[in-house]
């Protein structure tokens, strides 16, 4: 396989660039922890009062925020109340 040995221009060298830096960040710096991704999405009917009124999206992002937020402080609530023999709070 064909390697130029700079980072920018060869697809080839720039990949193993990209494996070597994430594998670097996985050993180094990132915590060996359990997490989840949340994917907010819009409807597409929706979007255009977004687009024109940005301040609402910020709003929205603050919203989902608080909600997954509580969302995981019930989740957390039920499961130690579950550990601890009372039931489903």
């Amino acid at each position: 396989m064909f390697s130029c040995r700079t980072r920018e221009f060869c697809p080839s060298c720039h990949a193993k660039r990209l494996e070597e830096w994430g594998e670097w960040m996985r050993k180094t710096l990132i915590l060996d922890v359990p997490h989840r991704q949340v994917v907010f999405t819009i409807p597409k009917r929706l979007r255009v009062f977004f687009k024109y009124k940005r301040r609402l999206l910020g709003d929205l992002c603050r919203v989902a925020d608080r909600i997954i937020y509580h969302l995981k402080l019930t989740f957390l609530r039920r499961k130690n109340s579950r550990r601890s023999g009372r039931g489903a709070a």
